[in-house]
């Protein structure tokens, strides 16, 4: 089972040493289910996963080629050539370098055994017995409408296309199309769910009846404009189904946190702070995690990010390597990845996140992308 010809723009294979966590130590290859389970949708975009090296029309489609039936996008040969491209241990469309699943806990890849009762679609999929992927989507990931109340220097939303009321309001239509399998609705890969009038709106009007199966609300916000008088405004039968909150936080001190998150004040994100952490202490949000971006001016911080975490309830902490996104230079980018082995504070960046990675308990869970 071989991927479709890239079209338009040409990838490099991955160098063996990069796929090596695919595989097992006995030769067993891992499957990634995330291209499997999610439906992205973004302002220009719509994609399997959110992290992927993008061919237009092979792994990505338009938004203006989408058409309006997402389930059909959802079966599209597009799609599957993703899929196709994970089962057969290649994993050509995968921006395997900066993948956060990948480079993180790879909590979702799975051998084909894992794959037989935990994901019998996916399994019959990647072993050869079905053709086209015939599994239903479980994850939409929110990421179509940019508007947020900063502008963050790892973030590329200004380069973005600002989709006009119509077409926001078009996907919010459509959305219930996926409905009859959607578990998971995160809410906003892009954008900011509080600062969004549309996303807020969204969350302020749905109808859950549309979407029958859904356990999960998953909110992700930078936490600036999150207060009683906001998550108060939300109804509360679609409070009790946001399980989930992700908070952005860039930074553990003023300075670097308002250098990566303008025009945010710190002093605004530590008022925040406490109400978040009540919601989570009296159960109204199940988990808290934090998402920080690492890069020159904040790698130092990581521990101060734990301790941070730790005294506001959170019950897990992510650190992701910046990425290089479109419209930002190359230049801008190499001077911020710490990550990558030739930047000059590598080495200590390495010291610091191997004494992060040690700070995980059975209290916070803390993960630093390789």
């Amino acid at each position: 089972m071989k991927s479709l010809p890239i079209v338009g723009q040409a990838f490099a294979p991955h160098p063996p040493a990069l796929l090596a966590d695919t595989v097992t130590a006995d030769g067993h290859r891992r499957y990634c289910t995330y291209p499997f389970r999610l439906f992205g949708i973004a302002s220009d975009l719509v994609k399997p996963c959110t992290w992927l090296r993008q061919a237009r029309g092979t792994s990505v489609l338009p938004v203006e080629e989408a058409g309006g039936d997402l389930m059909e996008v959802w079966r599209s040969e597009v799609f599957d050539n993703v899929r196709r491209s994970i089962a057969d241990g290649e994993y050509h469309h995968c921006n395997l370098e900066f993948c956060p699943e990948y480079k993180g806990a790879q909590k979702y890849f799975f051998t084909a055994e894992e794959l037989r009762d935990r994901f019998p679609a996916i399994h019959d999929f990647v072993i050869g017995k079905d053709a086209n992927f015939r599994g239903g989507p479980e994850i939409v990931n929110l990421s179509h409408d940019t508007e947020c109340n900063l502008s963050c220097p790892s973030c590329n939303r200004l380069e973005l296309p600002k989709l006009n009321h119509t077409q926001l309001r078009g996907f919010a239509e459509t959305l219930p199309q996926l409905g009859g399998e959607l578990e998971y609705i995160f809410i906003a890969g892009m954008g900011d769910p509080f600062a969004s009038q549309h996303y807020f709106q969204w969350l302020r009007t749905v109808d859950l009846a549309r979407f029958p199966k859904l356990k999960e609300i998953i909110l992700n916000t930078n936490g600036i404009l999150w207060n009683a008088e906001t998550w108060r405004a939300i109804p509360e039968a679609t409070r009790q189904k946001i399980g989930t909150a992700v908070v952005s936080i860039d930074g553990a001190s003023r300075r670097t946190y308002e250098e990566n998150r303008y025009p945010a004040h710190w002093e605004a994100l530590l008022a925040n702070l406490p109400f978040i952490a009540s919601l989570r202490e009296r159960g109204e949000i199940k988990r808290l995690r934090a998402y920080f971006v690492y890069q020159w001016n904040n790698y130092h911080e990581l521990p101060a990010m734990v301790a941070l975490c730790r005294a506001h309830q959170f019950d897990a902490v992510f650190f992701a390597r910046i990425a290089k996104w479109t419209g930002i230079s190359q230049w801008m980018h190499d001077s911020q990845d710490v990550a990558h082995p030739q930047h000059s504070a590598h080495q200590d960046f390495l010291r610091v996140a191997a004494a992060t990675a040690q700070l995980s308990d059975d209290q916070l869970e803390v993960v630093v992308m390789r």
